[in-house]
């Protein structure tokens, strides 16, 4: 049986990247559960760094992945930077050849994240990375789930985590040389049916909606637009709670933004 790790990012006191209304840390275990559910599932053994919402300092979390005796590990992480970054990227060690990191990013690129780099990065010490530094042998790739400061790409993470954690089980799967087997009458990601959509702007003309986008993404807001009938309609965000929706009505409006809920 080929062993693997899965490390669910953060935890208890540390909720790590929070945005939108979420917090990396249950995210991250979310994926982790589910993905250790499906891994055994094809015969794997599983090892997970945390099952439950506990702290784990960094040197806990690097030895439990180092004594694992696994031959790759997941570290899963949801990523932050301005509300203009959007994306899924993957982060190996500087002595893997990033084969099983860019496969795990071309499957969650064709459950719909932008493709933002499968990269390795130098510190002083070797990685620069204590995830890939301090792991010993076992082969361990960062996953980064989108940006929790992006509210395009929270309510994707919201409504299809499972997607992309299925995204990394096929990955693996396929870098193992295992069979991929797709889930048996899978269950959508739990969502929310009502979204409060904030709107800054609505023309009869495309090029007047396009240069509101335009101004707005310079004040580093994710805008869009949308058609509705003779409209277009410029969205900045949608949200699953109004208060996320009416602080973002705020932010826009002292920046010189009209902005309203609909």
């Amino acid at each position: 049986m080929i062993k693997i790790c899965i490390d669910s990012g953060h935890g208890g006191n540390d909720p790590g990247a929070v945005g939108h209304g979420v917090k990396e840390k249950d995210y991250t275990l979310k994926i982790s559960q589910y993905q250790a559910k499906r891994l055994k599932e094809h015969g794997f053994k599983v090892v997970m760094t945390r099952e439950t919402d506990t702290t784990l300092s960094n040197s806990t979390r690097t030895t439990r992945v180092k004594n694992s005796g696994a031959k790759v590990c997941i570290s899963n992480h949801v990523n932050a930077a301005t509300p203009s970054a959007s994306g899924a990227e993957t982060i190996h060690s500087i002595y893997s050849n990033g084969k099983l990191a860019n496969m795990i990013l071309d499957e969650l690129v064709k459950e719909g994240f932008k493709r933002r780099r499968a990269f390795s990065k130098k510190g002083k010490r070797g990685d620069y990375y204590f995830m890939h530094r301090q792991t010993g042998s076992v082969e361990t790739v960062i996953v980064e789930h989108g940006f929790i400061t992006n509210a395009g790409d929270v309510q994707k993470l919201k409504n299809n985590w499972k997607k992309f954690a299925e995204a990394d089980v096929k990955a693996i799967c396929k870098y193992m040389g295992v069979k991929y087997i797709p889930e048996k009458n899978p269950t959508p990601s739990k969502s929310s049916s009502k979204l409060y959509r904030v709107q800054t702007g609505a023309f009869s003309k495309r090029n007047n909606a396009d240069n509101l986008v335009k101004e707005l993404k310079k004040k580093g807001y994710d805008a869009i637009v949308v058609k509705q009938g003779n409209l277009y309609k410029v969205q900045t965000g949608a949200f699953s709670k109004r208060e996320n929706a009416d602080n973002l009505v705020v932010q826009l409006k002292k920046d010189g933004f009209e902005a309203f809920v609909i």
